[in-house]
């Protein structure tokens, strides 16, 4: 896979823990997490990810500057956010965009394997040729015939730049 994507740092298995997938947000311009994930809608920060070494819960990100980068989370339900009190929406993909990501592509519901395998291959393609991530989002997805649940979150900055 990594042959694939000349610069990438692929972690896969024991690899793929949280200190590494830190790093990776602090240090990539595009940062593609395949996992399984959830949203917490009683504590929206403690919507995560699952990695080898365990959850990466939202609330742990704090401090993790990301460089303007391209968020995807292709992992079932991250994308959800829940209103608290104050009327701020919190969530994971909320707290990638306040640390910095340009943009965030997740999921609101289920996304099953075999789907996911099919579009995020086209995503990535889009996003080399146009590095605008909403309409990179939207070409991949072009030609699918069911439902993606599938949304491009972006930053007031991040639209400014995209």
């Amino acid at each position: 896979m990594g042959e694939q994507w000349p610069g990438a740092t692929v972690l896969t298995g024991k690899d793929a823990v949280t200190e590494q997938v830190r790093t990776a947000l602090a240090t990539h311009d595009v940062v593609h997490l395949a996992t399984h994930g959830q949203h917490d809608a009683d504590n929206p920060l403690f919507a995560s990810i699952e990695l080898a070494d365990g959850p990466l819960f939202a609330h742990e990100l704090d401090g993790t500057p990301l460089p303007g980068s391209v968020v995807i989370l292709s992992s079932c339900e991250v994308g959800g956010s829940t209103q608290v009190l104050g009327g701020e929406l919190l969530g994971l993909t909320s707290v990638l965009l306040r640390l910095g990501a340009r943009a965030v592509i997740a999921s609101v519901a289920k996304l099953s394997d075999e789907l996911a395998a099919r579009v995020m291959p086209r995503l990535h393609a889009h996003l080399r040729e146009t590095d605008d991530p909403e309409a990179a989002l939207a070409a991949a997805l072009r030609d699918v015939a069911e439902p993606v649940p599938l949304v491009c979150f972006s930053s007031v900055e991040g639209l400014a730049t995209g």
